[in-house]
C-alpha cells in the first residue's frame, strides 16, 4: 500500500464560486491611487449658517416672492394685486 502524493500544481476551488462583479486587476496589481494632495488631508470644517437661513419659513417666503418676481417678468400681470388673492385661495384649498 502506497500513499498517495498530494497533485502537484494549481486546483480547482471547491464549492460554489462566487459571482464576478466586473473586470477584476490581475492578483497583485492593485489599482492605480490618484496623489493626494495636501487639500484632501486638511481637516473639513463645517459650514455654519446664520440662524435666519436655518428658517424653514422665511426661506419659503422669499423663494414665494423670487417666483412671483419671475412670473411678472415672463408674464406681466402675474403679480398684480388679484391674481396674488386668486393663488393664496387656490393655496388654501390645496392645503
Amino acid at each position: 500500500m502506497s500513499a498517495q502524493s498530494p497533485p502537484r500544481g494549481p486546483q480547482p476551488p471547491q464549492g460554489p464560486q462566487p459571482r464576478s462583479r466586473g473586470p477584476q486587476p490581475p492578483q497583485g496589481l492593485q489599482p492605480a491611487q490618484p496623489p493626494t494632495s495636501e487639500l484632501q488631508n486638511r481637516p473639513v470644517r463645517p459650514v455654519s449658517l446664520p440662524p435666519w437661513l436655518k428658517s424653514p419659513l422665511l426661506i419659503a417666503a422669499v423663494l414665494v416672492v423670487v417666483l412671483i418676481v419671475i412670473g411678472e417678468l415672463v408674464s406681466p400681470g402675474f403679480g398684480s394685486y388679484n391674481q396674488i388673492v386668486a393663488m393664496l385661495r387656490i393655496a388654501s384649498f390645496l392645503g
